[in-house]
C-alpha cells in the first residue's frame, strides 16, 4: 500500500511559512514561546510531563536569562556569562534551547555542550533533541543526530556534547559553548582559559550551576571576581560586571512562584538546614570533599605583618594559563607566615611574571639604589622542577621565560631553587608545621587578608569526592585553582624543610657527588641562575 502524497503548499502558504521561518530566525523569545517543548521530570502524579516552554509573563526572569545570552549590543562582559543558581529552575533548560535556535535556525554556527563527563555532556544534547524532535516539520532543516552530535547539513551548523577540559574547545572556533553543572568540573579552569580565543570576537562562553563548596573554579569566578558595576535594565536577576570582563547572575528560587512556603519548609526539612543552602540558597558554604590540611581558624589565622630585614620567601607554579605565585616569611619564633599569593588566570609565564613582581614590589617594598636595584637581595624564590622542561612552541622552559622577566624588571640575575620530591612528602612538611609546638603556638600563621589561601585549606583545596581513603598514593582534585596556589607553597616546603623522622639522619649524613655537577648547593637544591 502506497503512502498517501502531501499535499502540494500554495504559493500562499508557503509565503506564510517563509514569513514564520524568517521570524522565528529573528525573534528568539518568540521561538521560545510558541514552538519550544520541555519535559519535566519533576512533574506532579496525573500530570502530563510534556510542557511549553514558560510564557515571559511566567517566567520574566529566564527570558532576561536569555536576553543576557543574545547580547545584541556586542558587549565584550557579556560574551563570558557565568549563572550560580538553584536547583529546579529551568537554568539548563534555557540554555540548551537558546544554542538549539542558534545552530538550527542559523546559518554556519557551532555549539559545543560541555559537562563533566561525555555521557552527562551527550545527555544535555538529548535534551535539546527532544524539543527539536517536536518542532514543525516545515520548521527543522535537515539534520543527522549521532551520539555526541546533532548536525544540520545544508546550513554548516552543529551542536557538539564534548566531556570538561578546554582540549576540544581549544581545536575549533566556537560560536557558542555552554558548560552545565560547572562547580562540579575539576578542569573547569581549562574550559574558561581555551573559550577567551575560541569564541572570537562574537562568541559566547556560558556556565551556570549549583554551588559546590569553595574547591572549585566556578566558585572562583562567581564570588571571589571583584564586581565592576552592575548590568542595567534587569530587575529580576541583578547582573553584574566583574574585573575579569564577565558577566555574573543569580538565578534563586525566589523568582519562581511555584515554589510556595509550604513547599520550602518540607523540603527544607527533609533535606536539612546545610544541603538546602548549598542547593536552593545558593551557598559556597558547604565543603565537597575531604580537605587535604586540617586547620583551626582561631589559632592558624593571624593579623601578620611582614618583617623588614628578614628574607621573604616566593614560591612558583606553571600551570598552564593558570600559574599562581605565594609570598611567605619565616618570623622570629621560626614560624612560617603565609602572607599572600594570587593565581593567574589565561596568561603566560611572562605576563603574570611582570604582573607579580610589581605587586610584591607594592606591597613588600625594599630600599633602592641609584640605579632602581635593591641594596639587598631579600627574595628567595622557589618552583616546581618541571619548569626545566622546554616548550615546544616558544622554545624556552617556564624557568627561563620568569629569570628573563626578573632581568628585565630588577636589572640582576635571578637565583631560583627548586627540589624533585613525592607529593606526599611536600604535603607531609606541611602538616608537620601546621601542628602545635611544645611552646601552644602552630609552626605555620595564615594572614586574615590572604583569603584564598583560609578558603583553600578550609576546603577549597580537598581531596576528589571519588577518594580512596588510605590508598598509596592520594593526590587533590584537579581544580584549576587552588592546586596551582598550594603547589607554589609545597614546593617552598621541599627546600625548607626536612621530614622528623629523617632529619638525624639528614645530619649526619652527606649528599650524593652528582649534585656537585649541576649546580645544587650543599643544601641539596637545585640552583638555577
Amino acid at each position: 500500500m502506497q503512502a498517501p502524497q502531501q499535499r502540494q503548499l500554495s504559493k500562499v502558504e508557503q509565503a506564510r511559512l517563509a514569513k514564520e521561518i524568517l521570524r522565528v530566525r529573528n525573534d528568539l523569545f518568540y521561538f521560545l514561546e510558541e514552538y519550544c517543548w520541555t519535559l519535566d521530570e519533576d512533574h506532579a502524579p496525573g500530570e502530563n510531563p510534556i510542557k511549553r516552554f514558560p510564557k515571559r509573563a511566567d517566567r520574566p526572569e529566564l527570558y532576561d536569562l536569555a536576553q543576557l545570552w543574545l547580547n545584541k549590543e556586542e558587549l565584550p562582559e557579556q560574551r563570558k556569562l557565568g549563572v550560580d543558581k538553584s536547583r529546579q529552575m529551568m537554568g539548563t533548560w534555557i540554555f540548551l534551547l537558546c544554542n538549539l535556535w542558534l545552530a538550527a535556525c542559523h546559518d554556519g554556527k557551532r555549539v559545543i555542550f560541555q559537562s563533566k563527563k561525555e555521557e552527562d555532556a551527550i545527555a544535555l544534547l538529548d535534551r535539546a533533541w527532544f524539543t527539536f524532535q517536536r518542532l514543525p516539520k516545515w520548521l527543522k532543516p535537515s539534520h543527522q543526530k549521532k551520539e555526541a552530535v546533532l548536525i544540520f547539513e545544508k546550513k554548516n551548523s552543529r551542536i557538539t556534547a564534548i566531556p570538561q577540559g578546554g582540549d576540544h574547545i581549544r581545536s575549533h572556533t566556537v560560536s557558542s559553548c555552554f558548560s552545565d553543572e560547572a562547580a562540579k568540573q575539576p578542569e573547569f579552569g581549562d574550559a574558561v582559559a581555551a573559550s577567551i580565543p575560541s569564541v572570537g570576537k562574537y562568541g559566547r562562553f556560558t556556565f551556570l550551576s549549583t554551588p559546590r563548596g569553595k574547591g572549585n573554579h566556578f566558585y572562583h569566578l562567581m564570588k571571589k571576581s571583584k564586581v565592576l558595576e552592575m548590568v542595567a535594565g534587569y530587575d529580576t536577576l541583578s547582573p553584574r560586571t566583574t574585573a575579569r570582563l564577565m558577566t555574573i547572575v543569580s538565578l534563586h528560587y525566589g523568582l519562581n512562584p511555584k515554589y510556595d512556603q509550604a513547599w520550602i519548609d518540607v523540603t527544607r526539612a527533609q533535606m536539612g538546614e546545610e544541603k538546602w543552602n548549598q542547593e536552593y540558597e545558593i551557598s559556597y558554604e558547604t565543603p565537597t570533599g575531604t580537605p587535604v590540611l586540617a586547620v583551626n581558624p582561631l589559632i592558624h589565622f593571624r593579623k601578620l605583618e611582614h618583617l623588614s630585614g628578614r628574607p621573604l620567601r616566593r614560591g612558583w607554579d606553571f600551570g598552564y594559563r593558570n600559574p599562581a605565585c605565594s609570598v611567605s616569611q619565616l618570623n622570629q619564633k621560626d614560624q612560617w607566615m603565609w602572607l599572600w599569593g594570587m593565581v593567574g588566570e589565561n596568561e603566560t609565564t611572562r605576563t603574570f611574571a611582570k604582573r607579580a613582581f610589581e605587586i610584591c614590589d607594592a606591597k613588600f617594598p625594599q630600599a633602592k639604589d641609584e640605579q632602581g636595584r635593591p641594596l639587598k637581595q631579600l627574595w628567595l624564590d622557589y618552583c616546581d622542577p618541571q619548569g626545566t622542561e622546554v616548550s615546544r612552541g616558544s622554545g624556552t622552559s617556564d624557568i627561563q621565560d620568569l629569570c628573563a622577566v626578573h632581568e628585565e624588571h630588577y636589572r640582576r640575575m635571578m637565583d631560583i631553587n627548586y627540589r624533585k620530591r613525592d607529593f606526599e612528602i611536600g604535603i607531609t612538611l606541611i602538616r608537620e608545621r601546621l601542628k602545635l609546638r611544645n611552646d601552644g603556638e602552630p609552626g605555620i600563621l595564615i594572614h586574615d587578608e590572604f583569603d584564598d589561601a583560609k578558603d583553600g585549606v578550609l576546603g577549597g583545596y580537598h581531596f576528589p569526592e571519588d577518594r580512596k581513603s588510605g590508598a598509596k598514593n592520594e593526590y587533590p582534585a584537579e581544580d584549576g585553582y587552588y592546586i596551582h596556589l598550594f603547589d607554589t607553597l609545597r614546593y617552598k616546603a621541599n627546600c625548607m624543610f626536612e621530614p622528623a623522622e629523617s632529619r638525624v639522619k639528614v645530619e649526619q649524613e652527606a649528599w650524593p657527588e652528582p649534585w656537585k655537577e649541576q649546580g645544587v648547593g650543599s643544601s641539596g637544591l637545585m640552583l638555577v641562575r
